[in-house]
């Protein structure tokens, strides 16, 4: 049985919300604080057990509007059953419906409760934490364990707390209140009247005499009558047995020793019929051991099938991955290059090194192309640019350019005014320099930085100038400056200055020429150096890998690294192919091996190599052997009926014989000379009776004279005062004495069950108590490998190697808790009846437990969850975790905050 959903409706905080998807065994549903575990596990116990009334100390409940109402789907096996209760008068209106439709909603909880009483399920089936400390709720439980184990019908201890109360109740040591002693006090009271009252009494002396005698021979003569009767009941009784003894011995000589012997010659014949086969029977366990092994066989057969299938295959690939290695390789040098990680390792580092090398001396190679493109372009720029000015492009054309731009320079400062005129200039120049001198200070101060520029340029054309007023009124030698110019007539200021800027520029052409030269030079040295560092890379890789195995490949380092992978390709294949290799001769030795042996053992096996009839032969020889196990089997069953049957035969036989023998015993225990058979016994019977007839008479004569004395004696009496007074003290003598007979039972029954019990604690524990210390110990570690406790009482005490005896109020909460834990989990375990499939809800219980122990308790409570639905709450995640680690493929569920 098990609960496939829980809806709760309106129960509490939960309003249209469930627990859905529960699974058989363990369960474990995590969530925060008011998630609604504790409400879950209300919810189940009220809808088995009805909701509670506000009469009950606990809590209820209620919904903040509407009434409770809620849902429980079982698993009933196999078939699905749902109850449905809502608030109303009785604990709510229950409804059961089943497969077939709606059913009687008590019979339906009767059958899932299992006599499980709502005391019973709170302490047990559905608790929390508050329950698991609250120790009340285990003490019937506890008691009714003890009883069980002791083999009686109520608690012991209950019985003897009970019967002391009662003997306290007749008779306490020193007491004054109870009925004996108050009797004792009365009857000593009565006798002081009895003794005055016969002080005064002084008449009728004879008559009291004669009635002292007639007592007493009413008493003999009881006594002689009970003494007859108890004779004719002894006689009437040995009649009886001898009677029946008859009865047994005709029954066994006419029907039960014939049908016995008729039995036993069938049973002899049957076990003769059975024929065995003793020498496949010989054989039945070294076959039995063949056929255990032949999954073993059936799996070495197919694995070489496989293998052999396999090796083909990898023969084929073996040879394409060698061809694929490259052209000159075979399975021999394939096979002797290494294909450890340091190889690979290094393979690829001369593929990189060279690969580094090849682009460096490809990137030198192109930036000499280039360098050699813009030497050319400025040396066509500076040839044009020389030509321009009529002279060739050789050697040592700048140093003329540079000549002919200091003879401009020469003749623009000869061409200048004469003194009389270089007056204004420098007037001008004086003024200009300082427009620009103020113009810039005033920028700057006002931070107008393009102003100032312009009063900077200002200021310079005013020194240029100057200079040059100041050359024109120092002219040099202008005949030598025009022969170098080529020109006839100083030139104006403005054809000098253009024949300026033209030399300018070619002097600017040639200064590229000769920079883009030096680049070029420059590079052609970084080609060399390139060119050189790849020679030396080549030449290092192809020893490196000449010295690996790889001198084939070493005339390209680019391409050894897909070769090594391609030869580790290879090898592989070939490692496979002499494992599979292995796996062959392994698997053909062990079906060889089986099929040897099949043939030792006496299987007729024609073909031992082709392994196929294998398996059948030894199916069928094996079958052989059972069958003649079995046909052994019922030869031995048959004769040990016999056997039986033999003795059964003997032991009536001897019966008969012995009920002869009782006869006379039964007969002579009455002790009546001359009776030996039945008849006599009966006609001793019937003088008996008339001996008990006679007794009877005479003793009904005495009781009648007596009671005619005491009447006479009552009569002649003034009162009567003194009989009334012996009456009274009779009856509290009798009283006395059947309290004292009822304080005395009660009194030596209590003794002896407290001894009995003492005995109890010291020798025997209950088998609950002895599970519970059992889980106890091995949640803490062997710190506690011992639990007692008193018959019929709830006081535990624990007990360990390490640890002393203590008691469980001196336990730690913690460890209190993992106690009272395992004895819910050991009565769960000794229950049998319907009650044990009822599944078990469990809030937050391990939430004070420390990491080792949470996690012992979690793989305790995932054993017995093998046997029945546990339902765990909680809201720890390292509950969580343990659980996970001792039953990875419980159901887990999660709540969130209501």
């Amino acid at each position: 049985m098990r609960i496939k959903r829980i809806e709760a409706r309106r129960f509490g905080a939960l309003i249209d919300t469930g627990l859905t998807g529960l699974g058989n065994g363990l369960n474990v549903v995590f969530g925060p604080n008011e998630a609604g575990k504790s409400t879950y596990t209300a919810l189940v116990r009220h809808m088995l057990y009805g909701f509670t009334d506000k009469r009950r100390a606990e809590r209820h409940y209620e919904p903040a509007d509407g009434l409770r109402s809620g849902l429980l789907e079982f698993d009933l096996d196999g078939e699905t059953w749902t109850l449905e209760r809502s608030d109303g008068k009785g604990g709510g209106i229950a409804v059961a419906v089943g497969p077939n439709g709606p059913a009687n909603a008590d019979e339906f909880l009767a059958r899932v409760c299992g006599g499980v009483s709502d005391e019973v399920y709170r302490a047990v089936f559905g608790f929390g934490l508050s329950e698991l400390s609250q120790l009340d709720s285990l003490k019937s439980i506890h008691s009714h364990l003890h009883a069980t184990v002791a083999g009686l019908s109520a608690n012991p201890r209950d019985a003897y707390l009970g019967l002391e109360k009662e003997a306290s109740a007749f008779y306490k040591p020193g007491g004054s209140a109870q009925p004996v002693p108050k009797m004792i006090r009365e009857l000593a009271d009565k006798r002081r009247e009895i003794r005055a009252e016969r002080a005064e009494a002084q008449g009728s002396q004879a008559d009291r005499e004669r009635l002292r005698e007639l007592e007493d021979k009413v008493s003999l003569a009881g006594e002689e009558l009970a003494g007859s009767r108890a004779h004719l009941a002894a006689i009437e009784s040995a009649i009886a047995g001898v009677a029946q003894l008859q009865q047994e011995r005709v029954e066994l000589e006419r029907k039960e020793i014939p049908e016995l012997q008729r039995k036993l010659d069938s049973l002899l014949a049957a076990a003769d019929a059975v024929v065995v086969d003793d020498e496949a029977l010989a054989r039945l366990d070294e076959l039995n051991e063949l056929v255990a092994h032949l999954d073993m066989f059936e799996g070495a057969r197919t694995q070489l099938a496989a293998s052999v299938e396999r090796l083909d295959e990898l023969e084929s690939a073996s040879l394409e991955a060698v061809e694929r290695v490259g052209d000159g390789w075979d399975a021999v040098s394939v096979a002797a290059v290494p294909t450890a990680g340091q190889v690979e390792d290094a393979a690829e580092q001369c593929a990189q090194e060279y690969r580094r090398a090849l682009d460096a001396h490809e990137q030198a190679e192109k930036g000499a192309r280039l360098a050699h493109d813009r030497e050319a372009d400025a040396r066509v720029v500076a040839t044009t640019a020389v030509a321009s000015i009529g002279v060739q492009y050789e050697p040592g054309v700048s140093a003329v350019v540079a000549q002919r731009i200091e003879a401009v320079d020469r003749l623009l400062a000869a061409a200048g005014p004469s003194s009389r005129g270089g007056v204004l200039p420098l007037v001008l120049s004086l003024l200009l320099s300082l427009a620009g001198a103020g113009l810039s200070s005033w920028a700057v101060w006002k931070r107008d930085w393009p102003i100032a520029i312009v009063g900077g340029v200002v200021l310079l054309v005013a020194l240029v100038l100057a200079v040059v007023v100041v050359r024109r009124r120092h002219p040099s030698d202008v005949s030598a400056y025009l022969d170098i110019l080529g020109l006839v007539d100083i030139p104006s200021a403005s054809n000098g200055l253009d024949i300026k800027q033209t030399l300018y520029a070619v002097r600017d052409a040639l200064a590229d020429h000769d920079d883009v030269s030096s680049a070029a030079v420059d590079v052609e040295r970084v080609v060399s150096d390139a060119a050189a560092q790849l020679k030396s890379t080549e030449t290092r890789c192809q020893e490196t890998l000449t010295a690996l195995g790889l001198g084939l490949a070493a005339g390209d380092p680019l391409t050894v690294p897909s070769l090594v992978r391609r030869v580790r390709e290879a090898q592989g294949i070939a490692r496979e192919m002499d494992r599979t290799s292995a796996q062959v001769t392994k698997s053909h030795a062990q079906c060889k091996a089986f099929s040897h042996r099949a043939v030792q053992t006496g299987v007729d096996i024609v073909n031992e190599e082709g392994f196929s009839e294998v398996s059948a032969l030894v199916r069928l020889a094996a079958e052989r052997s059972r069958s003649a196990a079995k046909q052994s089997l019922s030869r031995e069953d048959a004769r040990r009926e016999v056997g039986i049957a033999e003795k059964e035969l003997a032991r009536r036989t001897e019966h008969l014989e012995g009920i002869g023998l009782r006869i006379a015993e039964t007969i002579s225990g009455v002790n009546i000379p001359d009776v030996i058979t039945l008849a006599d016994l009966e006609a001793a019977s019937e003088g008996s009776a008339r001996e008990v007839e006679r007794l009877q008479e005479t003793h009904d004569a005495l009781r009648d004279e007596r009671s005619r004395l005491g009447e006479r004696l009552a009569a002649v009496a003034d009162d009567d005062t003194l009989a009334r007074l012996s009456l009274e003290e009779s009856a509290l003598v009798e009283r006395i004495r059947a309290a004292s007979e009822q304080y005395a039972t009660r009194a030596v029954a209590a003794r002896l069950i407290s001894t009995t019990l003492r005995r109890y604690e010291r020798d025997r524990q209950p088998a609950v108590v002895a599970r519970a210390a059992s889980l106890f110990e091995q949640i803490t570690q062997g710190r506690y490998g011992e639990v007692l406790s008193p018959l019929g009482e709830f006081e535990l005490t624990v007990r360990g190697n390490d640890a002393p005896a203590r008691g469980q109020d001196q336990l730690s909460t913690a460890t209190a808790e993992q106690l009272y834990l395992t004895l819910r989990l050991a009565y769960l375990e000794s229950l049998s009846g319907p009650e044990s499939a009822l599944p078990v809800l469990m809030d937050v219980v391990l939430v004070n437990f420390d990491e080792q122990r949470r996690i012992e308790t979690a793989r305790i409570i995932t054993e017995f969850a093998q046997a029945r639905q546990i339902i765990l709450f909680t809201c720890q995640e390292s509950t969580l975790e343990a659980f996970s680690k001792a039953d990875p493929g419980h159901t887990s569920l999660s709540l969130d905050r209501c």
